[in-house]
Protein backbone atom coordinates (compact mmCIF):
# COMPACT_ATOMS: atom_id res chain seq x y z
CA UNK A 1 0.00 0.00 0.00
CA UNK A 2 1.73 3.64 -1.11
CA UNK A 3 1.79 5.52 1.98
CA UNK A 4 3.19 8.70 0.14
CA UNK A 5 1.52 11.27 -1.38
CA UNK A 6 0.80 9.26 -4.16
CA UNK A 7 -2.29 7.66 -2.13
CA UNK A 8 -3.65 11.09 -1.55
CA UNK A 9 -6.02 10.63 -4.56
CA UNK A 10 -9.68 11.31 -4.58
CA UNK A 11 -9.80 7.10 -4.59
CA UNK A 12 -8.67 7.38 -1.07
CA UNK A 13 -11.90 9.97 -0.37
CA UNK A 14 -14.12 7.67 -2.06
CA UNK A 15 -12.61 4.78 -0.09
CA UNK A 16 -13.40 7.01 3.18
CA UNK A 17 -17.06 7.37 2.59
CA UNK A 18 -17.43 3.74 1.03
CA UNK A 19 -16.44 2.56 4.76
CA UNK A 20 -18.87 5.10 6.03
CA UNK A 21 -21.54 3.56 4.61
CA UNK A 22 -20.00 0.05 4.96
CA UNK A 23 -19.77 0.31 8.81
CA UNK A 24 -23.24 1.66 9.30
CA UNK A 25 -24.42 -1.60 7.41
CA UNK A 26 -22.28 -3.94 9.42
CA UNK A 27 -23.97 -2.14 12.77
CA UNK A 28 -27.40 -2.44 11.18
CA UNK A 29 -26.93 -5.90 10.74
CA UNK A 30 -25.57 -6.80 14.06
CA UNK A 31 -28.61 -4.67 15.47
CA UNK A 32 -30.81 -6.25 14.02
CA UNK A 33 -29.27 -9.89 15.32
CA UNK A 34 -29.53 -8.56 19.05
CA UNK A 35 -33.04 -7.23 19.27
CA UNK A 36 -36.03 -8.53 17.83
CA UNK A 37 -37.77 -4.77 17.27
CA UNK A 38 -38.54 -4.18 13.90
CA UNK A 39 -36.53 -1.05 12.29
CA UNK A 40 -39.05 2.05 12.61
CA UNK A 41 -40.86 2.78 8.87
CA UNK A 42 -39.36 6.44 8.38
CA UNK A 43 -42.47 9.10 7.04
CA UNK A 44 -43.16 8.98 3.88
CA UNK A 45 -42.30 12.24 3.13
CA UNK A 46 -38.46 10.96 4.50
CA UNK A 47 -38.64 8.15 1.92
CA UNK A 48 -38.96 10.40 -0.98
CA UNK A 49 -36.10 10.78 -3.16
CA UNK A 50 -34.15 9.09 -0.49
CA UNK A 51 -30.23 9.00 -1.03
CA UNK A 52 -30.18 12.27 -3.34
CA UNK A 53 -28.80 15.54 -1.27
CA UNK A 54 -32.57 16.75 -3.23
CA UNK A 55 -34.72 15.53 -0.95
CA UNK A 56 -36.49 16.36 2.46
CA UNK A 57 -33.66 14.10 4.76
CA UNK A 58 -30.88 15.86 3.63
CA UNK A 59 -32.24 19.78 4.17
CA UNK A 60 -33.82 18.33 7.68
CA UNK A 61 -30.26 17.27 8.13
CA UNK A 62 -29.08 20.55 7.01
CA UNK A 63 -31.61 22.42 9.34
CA UNK A 64 -30.20 20.41 11.85
CA UNK A 65 -26.97 22.04 11.28
CA UNK A 66 -27.87 25.57 10.70
CA UNK A 67 -29.98 25.34 13.57
CA UNK A 68 -30.67 27.96 15.39
CA UNK A 69 -29.78 29.78 11.58
CA UNK A 70 -32.92 29.50 9.23
CA UNK A 71 -32.66 27.47 5.91
CA UNK A 72 -32.85 29.57 2.52
CA UNK A 73 -32.78 28.49 -0.68
CA UNK A 74 -29.62 30.58 -1.32
CA UNK A 75 -27.93 29.21 2.12
CA UNK A 76 -28.44 25.76 0.76
CA UNK A 77 -27.49 26.21 -2.75
CA UNK A 78 -24.14 27.72 -0.91
CA UNK A 79 -23.33 23.75 -0.97
CA UNK A 80 -26.03 22.01 -2.92
CA UNK A 81 -24.87 24.06 -5.50
CA UNK A 82 -25.84 21.67 -8.57
CA UNK A 83 -29.51 22.03 -7.30
CA UNK A 84 -32.50 23.70 -9.41
CA UNK A 85 -33.21 26.59 -7.48
CA UNK A 86 -37.01 25.69 -7.98
CA UNK A 87 -36.41 22.58 -7.31
CA UNK A 88 -34.86 23.36 -3.68
CA UNK A 89 -37.81 26.00 -3.61
CA UNK A 90 -40.52 23.07 -3.81
CA UNK A 91 -38.43 20.77 -1.41
CA UNK A 92 -38.50 23.55 1.13
CA UNK A 93 -42.22 24.19 1.13
CA UNK A 94 -43.36 20.82 0.86
CA UNK A 95 -41.39 20.29 4.40
CA UNK A 96 -43.06 23.63 5.55
CA UNK A 97 -46.48 22.19 4.29
CA UNK A 98 -45.72 18.70 6.83
CA UNK A 99 -44.96 21.12 9.63
CA UNK A 100 -41.21 19.80 10.03
CA UNK A 101 -40.40 23.67 8.81
CA UNK A 102 -41.59 27.23 9.90
CA UNK A 103 -41.66 29.80 7.26
CA UNK A 104 -41.29 32.87 7.18
CA UNK A 105 -40.84 34.97 4.33
CA UNK A 106 -38.13 33.52 2.51
CA UNK A 107 -36.51 32.04 5.83
CA UNK A 108 -37.39 28.28 6.90
CA UNK A 109 -36.70 27.28 10.90
CA UNK A 110 -36.40 24.07 12.40
CA UNK A 111 -39.63 23.37 13.67
CA UNK A 112 -40.87 20.44 16.40
CA UNK A 113 -42.22 18.14 14.25
CA UNK A 114 -38.89 18.21 12.30
CA UNK A 115 -36.74 18.60 15.65
CA UNK A 116 -39.04 15.36 16.86
CA UNK A 117 -37.91 13.27 13.51
CA UNK A 118 -34.06 14.26 13.99
CA UNK A 119 -34.27 13.55 17.83
CA UNK A 120 -35.14 9.87 17.16
CA UNK A 121 -32.82 9.50 14.09
CA UNK A 122 -30.05 10.72 15.91
CA UNK A 123 -30.73 8.62 18.81
CA UNK A 124 -31.05 5.38 16.52
CA UNK A 125 -27.56 6.21 15.01
CA UNK A 126 -26.53 6.62 18.78
CA UNK A 127 -28.15 3.33 19.76
CA UNK A 128 -27.03 0.84 16.53
CA UNK A 129 -22.99 2.36 16.23
CA UNK A 130 -22.79 2.64 20.45
CA UNK A 131 -23.78 -1.11 20.70
CA UNK A 132 -21.70 -2.40 17.23
CA UNK A 133 -18.79 -4.91 17.96
CA UNK A 134 -15.58 -4.76 15.19
CA UNK A 135 -12.70 -7.17 15.31
CA UNK A 136 -10.30 -4.32 15.53
CA UNK A 137 -8.74 -3.61 18.99
CA UNK A 138 -9.89 -0.93 20.72
CA UNK A 139 -7.10 1.12 21.01
CA UNK A 140 -6.60 0.88 16.98
CA UNK A 141 -10.07 2.77 16.87
CA UNK A 142 -9.23 4.85 18.96
CA UNK A 143 -6.25 5.86 17.50
CA UNK A 144 -7.94 6.32 14.11
CA UNK A 145 -11.05 8.48 15.68
CA UNK A 146 -7.97 10.37 17.37
CA UNK A 147 -6.47 10.82 14.25
CA UNK A 148 -9.41 11.73 12.03
CA UNK A 149 -10.26 14.07 14.39
CA UNK A 150 -6.65 15.73 13.93
CA UNK A 151 -7.24 15.88 10.61
CA UNK A 152 -10.64 17.77 10.76
CA UNK A 153 -9.45 20.02 13.13
CA UNK A 154 -6.46 21.31 10.89
CA UNK A 155 -8.67 21.73 7.58
CA UNK A 156 -10.55 23.72 10.12
CA UNK A 157 -7.90 26.19 9.89
CA UNK A 158 -7.93 26.33 6.22
CA UNK A 159 -7.88 29.67 4.41
CA UNK A 160 -9.39 30.77 1.91
CA UNK A 161 -9.31 28.82 -0.63
CA UNK A 162 -10.80 26.55 0.35
CA UNK A 163 -12.72 28.25 3.07
CA UNK A 164 -14.29 26.07 5.63
CA UNK A 165 -17.60 26.84 5.16
CA UNK A 166 -19.22 23.64 4.58
CA UNK A 167 -17.38 21.68 7.03
CA UNK A 168 -17.73 24.41 10.20
CA UNK A 169 -21.82 23.94 9.33
CA UNK A 170 -21.28 20.03 9.34
CA UNK A 171 -19.53 20.54 12.77
CA UNK A 172 -22.47 21.57 13.95
CA UNK A 173 -23.33 17.94 14.33
CA UNK A 174 -20.29 16.36 15.38
CA UNK A 175 -19.92 13.87 18.12
CA UNK A 176 -18.41 15.11 21.62
CA UNK A 177 -14.65 13.23 22.78
CA UNK A 178 -17.23 10.87 25.33
CA UNK A 179 -19.32 9.70 22.60
CA UNK A 180 -18.94 5.67 21.49
CA UNK A 181 -15.82 5.74 19.28
CA UNK A 182 -17.51 4.26 16.49
CA UNK A 183 -20.32 7.03 16.25
CA UNK A 184 -17.06 9.55 16.48
CA UNK A 185 -15.62 7.95 13.19
CA UNK A 186 -18.69 7.60 11.28
CA UNK A 187 -19.26 11.49 12.23
CA UNK A 188 -15.48 12.11 10.73
CA UNK A 189 -16.29 10.56 7.52
CA UNK A 190 -19.57 13.12 7.32
CA UNK A 191 -16.82 16.27 8.21
CA UNK A 192 -14.79 14.53 5.62
CA UNK A 193 -17.02 14.66 2.92
CA UNK A 194 -18.29 18.41 3.81
CA UNK A 195 -14.53 19.45 3.25
CA UNK A 196 -14.01 17.67 0.23
CA UNK A 197 -17.17 20.03 -0.57
CA UNK A 198 -15.34 23.03 -0.02
CA UNK A 199 -12.54 21.77 -1.65
CA UNK A 200 -13.84 21.04 -5.00
CA UNK A 201 -16.33 23.76 -5.07
CA UNK A 202 -13.44 26.32 -4.78
CA UNK A 203 -11.29 24.67 -7.53
CA UNK A 204 -13.76 25.80 -10.14
CA UNK A 205 -15.07 28.81 -8.63
CA UNK A 206 -12.75 30.81 -9.87
CA UNK A 207 -14.52 30.12 -13.82
CA UNK A 208 -17.21 31.86 -12.84
CA UNK A 209 -19.41 29.30 -14.39
CA UNK A 210 -22.67 27.57 -12.35
CA UNK A 211 -22.79 24.84 -10.54
CA UNK A 212 -25.03 22.53 -13.13
CA UNK A 213 -23.34 23.58 -16.27
CA UNK A 214 -19.59 22.54 -14.41
CA UNK A 215 -21.28 19.43 -13.42
CA UNK A 216 -22.42 18.88 -16.98
CA UNK A 217 -19.02 19.50 -18.42
CA UNK A 218 -17.61 16.84 -16.38
CA UNK A 219 -19.40 14.63 -17.79
CA UNK A 220 -18.20 15.13 -20.97
CA UNK A 221 -15.07 15.04 -20.17
CA UNK A 222 -15.47 11.74 -18.60
CA UNK A 223 -17.52 10.59 -21.33
CA UNK A 224 -20.60 9.77 -19.32
CA UNK A 225 -22.75 12.33 -21.29
CA UNK A 226 -22.10 14.15 -24.35
CA UNK A 227 -25.90 15.45 -25.44
CA UNK A 228 -28.67 17.87 -24.03
CA UNK A 229 -30.81 14.18 -23.22
CA UNK A 230 -28.00 11.95 -22.23
CA UNK A 231 -27.50 15.19 -19.66
CA UNK A 232 -30.68 15.47 -18.69
CA UNK A 233 -31.30 11.30 -18.40
CA UNK A 234 -27.94 11.54 -15.93
CA UNK A 235 -29.21 14.39 -13.89
CA UNK A 236 -32.81 15.09 -14.33
CA UNK A 237 -32.46 14.68 -10.85
CA UNK A 238 -30.83 18.03 -10.15
CA UNK A 239 -33.82 19.39 -11.11
CA UNK A 240 -33.14 20.95 -14.21
CA UNK A 241 -35.02 20.74 -17.91
CA UNK A 242 -33.54 19.71 -21.06
CA UNK A 243 -33.47 22.88 -22.54
CA UNK A 244 -31.17 23.90 -19.45
CA UNK A 245 -28.34 21.41 -20.33
CA UNK A 246 -28.67 22.68 -24.57
CA UNK A 247 -27.76 26.02 -22.95
CA UNK A 248 -25.02 24.41 -20.58
CA UNK A 249 -23.58 22.85 -23.71
CA UNK A 250 -23.71 25.84 -25.63
CA UNK A 251 -22.27 28.20 -22.43
CA UNK A 252 -19.43 25.19 -22.65
CA UNK A 253 -18.55 25.91 -26.50
CA UNK A 254 -18.65 29.44 -26.02
CA UNK A 255 -15.95 29.13 -23.76
CA UNK A 256 -13.93 27.20 -26.35
CA UNK A 257 -14.13 23.81 -23.48
CA UNK A 258 -15.86 21.91 -25.51
CA UNK A 259 -17.01 21.66 -29.95
CA UNK A 260 -20.30 20.38 -30.69
CA UNK A 261 -20.04 17.87 -33.73
CA UNK A 262 -23.35 16.75 -34.58
CA UNK A 263 -22.52 12.99 -32.91
CA UNK A 264 -22.25 15.62 -29.01
CA UNK A 265 -19.78 16.94 -27.61
CA UNK A 266 -15.97 16.66 -27.40
CA UNK A 267 -13.69 17.86 -24.67
CA UNK A 268 -11.30 20.26 -26.26
CA UNK A 269 -7.31 20.35 -25.07
CA UNK A 270 -7.90 23.84 -23.30
CA UNK A 271 -11.54 21.97 -21.75
CA UNK A 272 -9.15 19.10 -20.29
CA UNK A 273 -6.59 20.52 -19.02
CA UNK A 274 -9.21 23.26 -17.30
CA UNK A 275 -10.43 20.10 -15.40
CA UNK A 276 -7.65 18.35 -14.69
CA UNK A 277 -6.57 21.46 -13.08
CA UNK A 278 -9.16 21.22 -10.89
CA UNK A 279 -9.35 17.76 -10.08
CA UNK A 280 -5.66 18.53 -9.25
CA UNK A 281 -6.43 21.52 -7.43
CA UNK A 282 -9.75 19.84 -5.33
CA UNK A 283 -7.18 16.79 -4.04
CA UNK A 284 -4.29 19.59 -3.10
CA UNK A 285 -6.96 22.16 -0.73
CA UNK A 286 -8.15 18.39 0.39
CA UNK A 287 -4.89 17.05 1.34
CA UNK A 288 -3.52 19.37 3.18
CA UNK A 289 -4.24 18.86 6.44
CA UNK A 290 -4.01 15.32 5.50
CA UNK A 291 0.13 16.52 4.96
CA UNK A 292 0.37 18.57 7.70
CA UNK A 293 0.80 15.33 9.99
CA UNK A 294 4.59 13.57 10.47
CA UNK A 295 5.34 10.80 7.75
CA UNK A 296 4.89 8.11 10.28
CA UNK A 297 1.67 9.26 11.16
CA UNK A 298 0.29 9.79 7.85
CA UNK A 299 1.17 6.04 7.39
CA UNK A 300 -0.46 5.04 10.75
CA UNK A 301 -3.25 6.81 9.40
CA UNK A 302 -3.27 5.24 6.21
CA UNK A 303 -3.34 1.41 7.46
CA UNK A 304 -6.43 2.21 10.18
CA UNK A 305 -8.47 2.91 7.70
CA UNK A 306 -7.38 -0.68 6.23
CA UNK A 307 -7.30 -2.25 9.51
CA UNK A 308 -11.23 -0.77 9.41
CA UNK A 309 -12.08 -2.04 6.36
CA UNK A 310 -11.15 -5.55 7.16
CA UNK A 311 -13.15 -5.28 10.47
CA UNK A 312 -15.91 -4.59 9.05
CA UNK A 313 -15.31 -7.23 6.15
CA UNK A 314 -15.16 -9.70 9.04
CA UNK A 315 -18.20 -8.61 10.75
Amino acid sequence: MATTTTALTAELYDFTQNLQGALWTAALNQHANRTDSPRPTPPVLLQLRSGYAESPGWYLVQAEEFAPEPLTIDRLRVRAIWSAPALVAALLELMASEQWLDRHGSEYHLAEAGRAILDRSNARRLDVLGHAVLSMPADRLDRLAALLTQVIATSLRSAEPPGTWCLRYSQHRAPTESAPRLLRIFYAFTDLNAFRDDSHMAAWHKHQIDGYVWESFSHVVRGTASTADSLFQQLAYRGYAREDFVNALAALANRAWITMPSEGAVPTELGRAIHAEAEQLTDAYFYAPWLALEDEVLRDLLALLHELEAAINAA
